[in-house]
């Protein structure tokens, strides 16, 4: 938005968002369908409460959606179904939800700054063994 100019936002947007991101389309796309770009959603999330609340039911609309997409696919009711485009779109909208996460824990090993390579893998193997 430029300084001045006044806020193409329109309250009757929030659920317009709602719906449309319950048909499996994503929140960027809602720009364009509204004729605008994507920075403006952005910023009316900065100053429009309700417009935050509509986002967040639209996620969650679209991520039942998807899911539903994905146990119609699991049980032959869609043909040409890509389960490697679905996982991608479906990991990608919703990574909060489906983010992979691994821990790795390294206990430290006191080695000198100028340690040798077979310092090293001497420290290493210690560390793995005590797995």
């Amino acid at each position: 938005m430029t300084a001045g100019a006044p806020s193409k936002y329109k309250e009757e947007y929030c659920e317009q968002l709602i719906k449309y991101m319950a048909k499996g389309l994503s929140y960027p796309a809602f720009a364009g369908s509204i004729g605008v770009c994507f920075d403006t959603l952005y910023n009316w999330e900065t100053m429009y409460p309700d417009w935050v609340k509509a986002k967040k039911i639209g996620e969650a609309a679209n991520l039942e959606k998807m899911e539903q997409l994905g146990m119609l696919a699991m049980h032959g009711k869609i043909k040409n179904f890509s389960a490697s485009v679905y996982i991608f779109t479906v990991k990608n909208r919703h990574y909060n939800h489906y983010k992979e996460t691994s821990e790795v824990t390294i206990k430290s090993a006191a080695l000198p700054k100028d340690a040798t390579q077979e310092q090293l893998a001497e420290a290493y193997d210690k560390m793995v063994s005590q797995k």
